[in-house]
């Protein structure tokens, strides 16, 4: 897919601002919100998304809720029109139907301001939608113009709609959507994303072949940051990839090298390459 795909996971706030020719100082003050605050929502995003990885519904909706009140698009809140479909399937799995149905409302103008936006808008009204008519609101939100620009978006929109026909009991039509989804979170190192649709997958009743849990003892995720730290990204890098804090990057790489027998970074790759026997990309 390409560096600058693989580098857009985590880069809501750079287009943001980019698109709004802002930097960071400049939006501070055009919005009357201070810089700490606009990065408090940033912080808030990821520790949203991360929840919703896990399946922790209830701890998203009060990231989201923080970042965007339900039925209301502040327009001083640099992540609120980004927050629109996220915020509203946080309320729907938390059984806040009414909320979920005011943002959706909320959030239907903003469909005509970017095309990106109008696919995270049109998702958010399939999900708030009778089932019978959320399979083709979801299906025309994937058919909009060159959606897979944005990886992770596609691949969130294409997994809800895999959920969805399965709880429809439809897995013929499910498994290729969650299918999808998982190749396209594996293709950004979106592990927790891709471990969800493939759980969603055996659910569908596809054999999907259980992903190696430890290795040295090394956890799913101690391992995906012991690569790509091998691979040299920052722990700022990392932590934008996996929807982690830099902190906690650090505090992985602190555990993960004496697991491995190691003192630094630069002993990661050979390290990895004996314990799991393939080399970092």
């Amino acid at each position: 897919m390409g560096r600058v795909a693989e580098r857009e996971f985590g880069s809501l706030l750079r287009e943001l601002r980019a698109a709004a020719r802002m930097t960071l100082e400049e939006l501070s003050e055009a919005s009357g919100v201070s810089g700490r605050a606009i990065g408090n929502m940033e912080r808030g995003r990821n520790l949203a998304l991360a929840a919703m990885a896990h399946g922790d519904y209830e701890t998203a909706y009060a990231h989201w809720t923080s970042i965007s009140p339900p039925g209301v698009i502040p327009p001083y809140a640099a992540f609120a029109p980004w927050a629109v479909f996220e915020l509203v399937e946080s309320a729907v799995r938390t059984g806040r139907t009414d909320q979920a149905r005011a943002h959706a409302a909320a959030a239907a103008g903003l469909a005509e301001r970017a095309p990106r936006l109008r696919l995270h808008v049109m998702a958010a009204q399939a999900l708030v939608s009778p089932e019978e008519e959320a399979v083709p609101l979801f299906k025309a939100a994937l058919a909009l113009p060159r959606t897979e620009r944005w990886p992770f978006d596609h691949a969130r929109v294409r997994l809800a709609l895999g959920e969805l026909q399965r709880r429809r009991l439809q897995p013929g039509e499910a498994r290729p959507e969650l299918r999808r989804a998982a190749d396209l979170f594996a293709s950004i190192g979106a592990t927790a994303w891709q471990q969800r649709a493939e759980q969603e997958l055996r659910a569908s009743g596809v054999a999907v072949a259980q992903r190696p849990n430890a290795a040295h003892g090394l956890t799913a995720q101690q391992l995906e940051v012991a690569r790509l730290a091998a691979s040299g990204l920052s722990n700022k890098e990392i932590g934008e990839r996996l929807f982690l804090s830099s902190r906690t990057v650090s505090a992985h790489l602190y555990r993960i090298f004496p697991k491995l027998g190691i003192t630094s970074r630069a002993a990661l790759r050979d390290a990895l390459e004996g314990v799991t026997g393939n080399g970092v990309n």
